[in-house]
C-alpha cells in the first residue's frame, strides 16, 4: 500500500482506497472529484512539506498531510504511445 503522501510527485496516480477517511471528509473529496479509480497527480508541496497540491482533472487542490496519509494510491498505467 502506498499513500498519497508517500507517492512520487509528477506521476499519474490512481486512487485505490478512501475508506480510512472520515465519512464527511470522504464526501467532500468525492464531490471535488477525488474518488476511487480517479487519476490524480501530486504537483507541489509547501516549503515545509505540508500541504501538497494535487491536480484532479483540470483543477488544483491542496490537501494536508493527515488527509493524504489516509488515501491509498497506485501508479496509473502509462498511456500507450501513438504511432505516427
Amino acid at each position: 500500500m502506498v499513500t498519497l503522501w508517500d507517492a512520487p510527485f509528477e506521476k499519474a496516480l490512481r486512487v485505490r482506497n478512501l475508506e480510512r477517511l472520515a465519512p464527511e471528509v470522504r464526501l467532500v473529496l468525492t464531490q471535488l472529484g477525488l474518488d476511487h479509480g480517479e487519476t490524480v497527480e501530486k504537483r507541489h508541496s509547501a516549503p515545509l512539506g505540508d500541504p501538497i497540491t494535487l491536480r484532479i482533472g483540470a483543477q488544483l487542490f491542496t490537501l494536508r498531510k493527515d488527509v493524504c496519509r489516509r488515501i491509498e494510491v497506485e501508479l496509473a498505467p502509462s498511456p500507450a504511445p501513438e504511432n505516427a
